[in-house]
């Protein structure tokens, strides 16, 4: 009698403990396994960077980037270049907050004019650098920070046809040499295929299009291997996208090279579905966006962007463009971030 009620209290015991296993299981606050997940839409995802590009935007208006000797040897500094690709992605993301960011930073880009040659020029190096007067002015900071200015509907005095007084016969080589004394600051003078494309969408949104920049991108577009034509940039993405940025932009003399853009885009792609890190996937889409390509690869690469955003709304700085002599790398989390929020926020407008 006694072992068959011991037994009953044990059986009574382990229900009560079950149940209350249960209960305490039913109530367990969820695990917190960061943003890398897809449940938040699209449009946070958005907001989450535009949050994070507010809190890391300079007193002046800035963005920064991490200029890098090495790996591990990086000196941080404000750039216009790269608030400059700042502006341009959030120039198409309609935000409270991005106006106020938008404000500033085009402040901040104006206040880096410059008069070279009877034309509008800015120089890599902001003022504020003890690099400022290493380099002149040149073309690709020029293209890109004008294209920004111009996108704000900012007036300055571009005067085009005095910059067009320097295109070659291949187009446009990088430094605007303004005096003899700046040929000693440069090792060479080349031209550079995504040079020359942001050199297309810059004057695209004055409503020009040189057919000087038309014939050499569509030769380049158009040929198997890309032709290693950049110099600065060292994956054919940058030209890609710089391409597909001037085609959207209304460049349409590119129209007889789209088919070899997407082949070239699409062929980049790795095995596992991307791109290679966050910087190219977020230009990757972007270009796809820029074409009109919309398709699983497409799906898949957002789908990607939104799993490797990072807690506080970032992705990944990764080499965008580096120093032919020294090697150097130049990087910015910024720049990431906002492309791939402009990415997220164009494919969610095709979406809904």
């Amino acid at each position: 009698m006694k072992s068959k009620n011991t037994l009953v209290a044990a059986g009574i015991l382990i229900l009560i403990l079950v149940t209350i296993g249960g209960f305490l299981l039913s109530h367990r606050p969820a695990e917190n396994t960061g943003s890398t997940e897809t449940k938040l839409t699209l449009s946070q995802r958005s907001g989450l960077a535009i949050d994070y590009l507010s809190n890391s935007q300079q007193q002046n208006g800035s963005f920064m980037m991490d200029f890098c000797t090495t790996t591990d040897q990086c000196e941080t500094v404000d750039s216009p270049f790269i608030t400059s690709f700042v502006a341009d992605s959030l120039s198409e993301l309609s935000d409270g907050e991005v106006e106020q960011i938008s404000k500033a930073l085009i402040s901040y880009l104006a206040s880096t004019r410059e008069d070279a040659l009877g034309t509008s020029a800015w120089r890599f190096w902001p003022e504020n650098s003890n690099n400022h007067l290493l380099l002149p002015p040149d073309i690709d900071v020029t293209a890109c920070v004008g294209a920004s200015l111009r996108k704000a509907s900012f007036d300055f005095p571009a005067n085009l046809d005095n910059l067009s007084k320097l295109l070659t016969p291949q187009g446009f080589k990088t430094y605007i040499i303004t005096q003899k004394s700046d040929e000693k600051l440069i090792r060479s003078n080349d031209v550079d295929c995504v040079v020359n494309a942001n050199a297309l969408f810059y004057y695209t949104l004055f409503g020009e299009q040189p057919t000087t920049l038309c014939d050499t991108l569509n030769a380049t577009l158009q040929s198997k291997t890309l032709n290693d034509c950049s110099i600065y940039y060292s994956d054919n993405l940058s030209l890609l996208y710089a391409a597909s940025r001037a085609y959207a932009a209304g460049a349409d003399c590119l129209e007889p090279s789209v088919v070899e853009l997407r082949e070239h885009i699409l062929a980049a792609r790795l095995p596992d579905g991307t791109w290679g890190n966050d910087l190219l996937n977020a230009l990757a889409a972007n270009a796809l966006l820029n074409i009109g390509h919309e398709s699983a690869e497409l799906d898949s690469i957002i789908t990607t962007i939104q799993n490797t955003q990072q807690d506080d709304g970032s992705w990944d700085a990764e080499i965008f463009f580096a120093d032919p002599v020294s090697s150097a790398g130049f990087k910015s989390k910024a720049l990431t971030t906002a492309l791939s929020a402009q990415a997220l926020a164009r494919y969610d407008s095709i979406a809904n």
